[in-house]
């Protein structure tokens, strides 16, 4: 696979407009790295996060903005599951569910895209990155979720006797809380639409069509430990059947297994392969036929 990508002094698309510096490069990779992090995103977010960057780029903040120059008939798709805690200076292993189904297109990521689309798309996803960035500082913080702190402490003030009341405290908490749902509902409300606009954007452009062959899965909370399988897709003889080889034991199983939504679970996708549509590149049940003096050898 090649890509494009461009370099972009300061840390904003923005800046693209303040300087006529603009490092570029072509470079070869084989495999798409998707930061996974917080829940709610799919796979083209975690595509599109991939590609447009802020970074450290000699020695100052820049903004780095990837295309695709060269597609493969084989794309794979690592979900790097594992993160870092920067308090604990700890790796964890993130459970975050990525939406995903058994079509990829990514016409929307190809440096020959549209110009007008690609540059509306940027404008959306990045209104859509600052919302989220704001639900995932309401509702995670570092250390009790602000969602919850605020609750939590009303109902003890309340609900504790020991020590009296303060008639203005419990007024504030209770309209810092209500402020707060409010804020979160419409942060929710907001993204929902972005993220609506987005797809509806690219709706119309899917030439470029990747087939889901392959998801491996992690079992396990720590990123040090656990249990692999994988499921694999019959093609190119039957798309609609999925097979889940776990250890020595292989299954037929239904579709809604694959794509199912891992929230809650340490059973999470940690690589997607992809074909490419018409490639004729995958083969996933390849039978052989042995004669009797073959299978005399395979006896020994």
């Amino acid at each position: 696979m090649r890509q494009r990508i461009n370099v972009l002094p300061g840390a904003g698309p923005s800046s693209a407009h303040s300087s006529s510096s603009i490092h570029e490069k072509e470079d070869l990779f084989s495999q798409l790295l998707v930061n996974v992090d917080d829940e709610g995103y799919d796979l083209y977010d975690g595509i599109s996060g991939r590609f447009d960057d802020n970074i450290d780029f000699e020695g100052k903040q820049a903004h780095m903005e990837t295309s695709i120059v060269e597609l493969p008939p084989i794309l794979q798709v690592q979900l790097q599951r594992v993160q870092f805690n920067r308090e604990t200076l700890e790796a964890y292993k993130s459970n975050a569910y990525v939406k995903f189904g058994e079509s990829l297109f990514m016409d929307r990521f190809l440096a020959q895209a549209d110009p007008q689309k690609k540059a509306r798309s940027k404008e959306i996803e990045r209104k859509l990155r600052s919302c989220r960035e704001r639900l995932s500082e309401l509702t995670k913080g570092t250390g009790i979720p602000y969602d919850k702190a605020l609750t939590n402490t009303y109902n003890m003030i309340t609900k504790q006797n020991l020590f009296p009341l303060d008639a203005d405290l419990l007024h504030d908490l209770e309209t810092e809380s209500e402020l707060l749902k409010a804020e979160l509902a419409q942060c929710r409300e907001e993204a929902a639409s972005l993220k609506a606009a987005l797809e509806d954007l690219w709706k119309d452009d899917r030439k470029v069509e990747y087939e889901l062959s392959s998801v491996f899965i992690h079992r396990g909370s720590s990123p040090s430990f656990g249990h692999y399988f994988f499921y694999a897709r019959d093609l190119p003889n039957d798309p609609d059947k999925w097979l889940k080889y776990n250890d020595q034991d292989v299954a037929s199983v239904p579709k809604a297994e694959v794509l199912v939504d891992t929230t809650g679970s340490t059973a999470n996708p940690y690589l997607l392969v992809f074909a490419r549509k018409g490639a004729n590149v995958i083969d996933i049940i390849h039978r052989a036929n042995f004669d009797a003096q073959d299978v005399d050898m395979l006896d020994l």
